[in-house]
C-alpha cells in the first residue's frame, strides 16, 4: 500500500469498503498494512469516511506464518491501553491452527496475570469501529465522529511541543 499510486491506494480501499458491506457492516477505521502510511493514504480514508488505527504491540508473526512463541512476542513489555495486533488468517501451507489458539489463550492467560483485560477497540477509543449499512448502502461519516470526538482536546495538544511539524505534514496532506 505504501508504495502504490493515488488512484490504486482509493481504489483498494473504496473496494475492500465495498466486500465488507456487503455482509453487512461498514468498517469506520482502517489499520494500515504494517502500519505504514504515506501522504497518498490520508485522502483516500478521508474520501471513504475513515479514520486509521495503528498498534503498539505486534507479534511479529509475518501473517501468522511465526505462530511459535507470538504470545511471549506479544506480552513482553505490554502495559495497559496497548493495542495489540493479531492475525485471524492462515499463514500458508504450514498453518497450524491448534498452535496458533494455543498461542491466542497464552496471551489471554498472560494479560490476566498482569492484571489486564481485553477490552474491545471501540471502548478504548471511545466510538465505533464498525457499523451496520443502510437500505442505501451508507453510514454515518466515520471521520467527521472520530474527528468531532477530539475536537475536547484538539486544542492543547496543537500547542504542544512538536505539534508544529505534524499541522505542517497534515495541511500538505488535506490540501
Amino acid at each position: 500500500l505504501s508504495l502504490r499510486t493515488r488512484a490504486r491506494v482509493s481504489r483498494e480501499i473504496r473496494q475492500a469498503q465495498e466486500a465488507v458491506a456487503a455482509l453487512g457492516q461498514r468498517p469506520l477505521c482502517f489499520r494500515p498494512p504494517v502500519g505504514i502510511v504515506n501522504p497518498r493514504f490520508w485522502p483516500a480514508l478521508l474520501r471513504q469516511g475513515l479514520f486509521a488505527v495503528g498498534f503498539s504491540r505486534r507479534a511479529m508473526d509475518w501473517g501468522n506464518r511465526k505462530v511459535a512463541g507470538l504470545a511471549g512476542r506479544l506480552l513482553r513489555g505490554v502495559r495497559g491501553g496497548d493495542i495489540l495486533l493479531l492475525h485471524d488468517c492462515p499463514g500458508g501451507e504450514q498453518f497450524d491452527l491448534e498452535a496458533w489458539i494455543g498461542e491466542v489463550e497464552a496471551v489471554l492467560d498472560g494479560l490476566e496475570a498482569k492484571g489486564l483485560q481485553v477490552t474491545p477497540l471501540s471502548r478504548l477509543l471511545g466510538r465505533p469501529v464498525m457499523e451496520p449499512v443502510n437500505a442505501e448502502g451508507e453510514g454515518a461519516n466515520a471521520a467527521a465522529l472520530f474527528y468531532d470526538g477530539l475536537a475536547g482536546t484538539y486544542d492543547a495538544e496543537q500547542e504542544a511541543p512538536g505539534a508544529a511539524a505534524v499541522r505542517g505534514a497534515e495541511r500538505r496532506i488535506v490540501k
